[in-house]
């Protein structure tokens, strides 16, 4: 006869095979606890994500330092995350950007029902729709109309040259557009603007915080 708890962790098991996007819990070493349906079929496959003998590894080293870096905090400084979370770039420069964002778990029924040892869940995905992501940040921050279509253009994935080719505008209209983008939010990167969408929309498959 199964006990509650074994129901209990199958539910919930069940509930995270459900999302699209792939999850992870690991401990603070960043062991993997659990992976749901669509992690192992990314950790088999080569994707962004490897199993490095039980630890939870990005393919770009880089990345890979990076992501440890958000699981330390998530299990050592649960409050300066927020319910927000980190957003760990995982793909390379010029590739559709896809991100990690590591939510601190202490204290969730999660983390009491399933696995116990968990400090930290990772939500892997491709980054939201560019149109979308772009009009929410337009919305936040006050991007005009051409800002927010050059901001959308470099999240689809094209240089900032394909950019101002697509719009038929100068290379240096498009980076005169990018550099007010990066003002205007704070950021002087292209990768921290990433991280900053991804701090306010989730992956594809994940649900909102």
């Amino acid at each position: 006869m199964l006990d509650i708890g074994t129901v209990e962790r199958a539910g919930m098991a069940e509930a995270l095979d459900a999302l699209t996007c792939a999850v992870v819990l690991t401990n603070e070493r960043g062991a993997v606890l659990h992976a749901n349906r669509s992690a192992k079929h990314m950790l088999r496959s080569g994707g962004p994500i490897q199993d490095v003998h039980g630890i939870l590894q990005a393919k770009i080293p880089s990345a890979s330092k990076e992501l440890h870096s958000a699981i330390m905090l998530a299990a050592q400084d649960e409050a300066s995350i927020g319910k927000t979370g980190l957003a760990v770039l995982l793909s390379e420069s010029g590739l559709p950007p896809v991100f990690a964002r590591v939510l601190p778990m202490a204290g969730g029924d999660l983390r009491a029902g399933m696995e116990p040892a968990a400090v930290a869940a990772v939500f892997v995905g491709n980054a939201p729709d560019e149109h979308d992501a772009a009009g929410m940040l337009a919305r936040a921050f006050g991007l005009t109309l051409a800002e927010t279509r050059v901001l959308a253009s470099l999240l689809a994935g094209h240089t900032l040259a394909e950019t101002g080719a697509s719009f038929h505008i100068a290379g240096t209209t498009a980076k005169t557009h990018l550099d007010n983008i990066f003002q205007k939010t704070g950021v002087s990167r292209q990768a921290d603007l990433m991280r900053l969408i991804m701090q306010i929309v989730p992956p594809a498959g994940q649900p909102g915080p």
